[in-house]
C-alpha cells in the first residue's frame, strides 16, 4: 500500500472556456457503462434458456447489473453531487472530501479526540493490522491507529466494529476477488479477532468489556470508519482492497452521512458476537451445564484451556479420564472423550508450549496454562 505523504483535495484543473456540456461528462460515463453493461447483462439472460447453465449466466447477469450500480453509479454522484450540496461532505480547511486511499494522518487524529462514538466496517480491517505490510511507515500508522484505540476504549468511548464472518459464503466470494493482491482475508480476519479479543479481555484497560465486536454474513457494500460526526466510506471494487480505494468523507448529518449510518447499524442488527464464534460451547455430560471456554486444534487433538487464575481452570482439572463432554463448534455438536489433562509446568511442557502458542495465535492471549485434551468419538446423537 503507498500511503501519500499529503492528502490533497483531488479536483481537476478546470478550463474557463469549456462549455457547459462538458461538466456532464462525469455523470455520462457511469450511464453509459450502465447502458453497456446493461446490454451485456441481456444478452446473458437472453442465452440462458437453451443451455444447461442458465442458472450461472443469470446470476452473473444480476451480479455485473449490481456492481455497476454501486461501482459506477454511486460513487461518481456522491463525488460529483456531494461537493455541491449544502451540509452534504464535510467543508473543513486542512481536511479534502475525498482520498486516493486510506487517509491514516486525518484518521489517527479523529481517534485522538473521540469523544463519544467509533465504528469501523470492513471485511477484515488493514487498519488493525500491523502484520499485514511490509512497508514500516504503514505498520506504524496500523500501530498507532491500535494504541488510539486502545486509548479511546479506556476513556469510555463506545466501539462498534463489524467484520465479515470467515465461514460465510461472501467472506470467499471476497478472498478470491483480491488474491491477486495477496491478500488473505482469513488470515487477516485471524489477525483482527486476536487482537480484538486480546483487547476485550484485558483486565487492566478500563472499559475494555464494553467494546462489541460482531460478524456479519451478508455480502459487504462498503468499507466504512466513523468518529463521531465524521465518516469515511470506500467501495469494495474487485480488482483492489478496501484501503487501496478512494475514501470519501462525510458527515454523519449529512443525507450520505446518514444513508451509510442507516446501513451500518441494519448489518449491525443482523451480525453476531464475535465470542460466540471464538469460543466454543462445551456441555459436560450428565451436569447439563454449558460453558463457553478457549479451543485450539493441534496435532489431529482438541484441547480446552483457561488461564491459571480463572475459576474455570479448577473446573478443568477435575475432570475425569474417560468423561465424555459435548463441544459445539460453529453450532454443530461433537461428542468428545478425556483424554488428557495437563498444565503448564508438567511433564508435558513441550505439549503445553505448543498448545500455548496456537491459543496466543487464536485469542491474542498468552496467559493460558490449563489445558484438556479432548479424543472425538462422533457426532452427538
Amino acid at each position: 500500500m503507498d500511503v501519500p505523504e499529503s492528502h490533497e483535495r483531488h479536483t481537476p484543473a478546470r478550463d474557463p472556456n469549456r462549455r457547459r456540456a462538458g461538466r456532464m461528462l462525469p455523470l455520462m460515463l457511469p450511464l453509459v457503462t450502465i447502458l453497456v453493461v446493461g446490454l451485456v447483462a441481456g444478452v446473458l439472460l437472453l442465452t440462458s434458456r437453451p443451455f444447461a447453465g442458465s442458472d450461472l449466466a443469470v446470476n452473473l447477469a444480476a451480479d455485473l447489473i449490481g456492481s455497476v450500480v454501486l461501482a459506477s453509479v454511486l460513487s461518481p454522484v456522491l463525488i460529483a453531487f456531494g461537493k455541491r450540496i449544502e451540509g452534504g461532505l464535510l467543508r473543513r480547511e486542512g481536511i479534502p472530501d475525498d482520498f486516493t486511499d486510506f487517509p491514516y494522518e486525518v484518521y489517527l487524529e479523529r481517534l485522538r479526540h473521540a469523544r463519544a462514538k467509533i465504528r469501523i466496517m470492513d471485511t477484515a480491517s488493514g487498519v488493525l493490522d500491523p502484520e499485514d505490510t511490509d512497508e514500516s511507515r504503514v505498520r506504524d500508522y496500523r500501530l498507532d491507529c491500535i494504541a488510539e484505540l486502545r486509548a479511546a476504549i479506556g476513556r469510555g468511548v463506545k466501539v462498534e466494529i463489524l467484520l465479515i464472518d470467515p465461514r460465510s459464503a461472501p467472506a470467499l466470494q471476497r478472498s478470491r476477488e483480491v488474491q491477486e493482491h495477496g491478500l488473505s482475508i482469513a488470515q487477516e480476519l485471524k489477525h483482527n479477532l486476536a487482537l480484538l479479543n486480546g483487547i476485550h479481555q484485558d483486565s487492566e484497560l478500563p472499559h475494555a468489556r464494553s467494546m462489541e465486536v460482531r460478524l456479519y454474513d451478508t455480502s459487504p457494500g462498503i468499507a466504512y470508519c466513523g468518529v463521531d460526526d465524521d465518516a469515511m466510506i470506500a467501495f469494495f471494487m474487485p480488482d483492489r482492497i478496501s484501503d487501496e480505494s478512494k475514501h470519501l468523507d462525510f458527515s454523519t448529518s449529512s443525507p450520505y452521512g446518514r444513508m451509510t449510518t442507516e446501513y451500518f447499524e441494519r448489518v449491525w442488527s443482523k451480525s453476531t458476537s464475535f465470542l460466540d464464534y471464538l469460543y466454543p460451547q462445551v456441555r459436560t455430560n450428565g451436569v447439563g451445564s454449558t460453558r463457553r471456554l478457549a479451543c485450539a486444534e493441534y496435532a489431529d487433538k482438541v484441547y480446552l484451556s483457561s488461564i491459571w487464575d480463572d475459576a474455570l481452570a479448577d473446573t478443568l482439572m477435575k475432570l475425569e479420564m474417560g468423561q465424555q463432554l459435548t463441544l459445539i463448534l460453529n453450532g454443530d455438536p461433537k461428542l468428545c472423550r478425556v483424554e488428557g489433562r495437563y498444565a503448564h509446568n508438567s511433564d508435558a511442557g513441550e505439549l503445553c508450549a505448543q498448545v500455548a502458542r496456537t491459543l496466543l495465535e487464536k485469542y491474542g492471549i498468552a496467559d493460558y496454562k490449563v489445558f484438556v485434551e479432548l479424543g472425538l468419538i462422533g457426532a452427538e446423537a
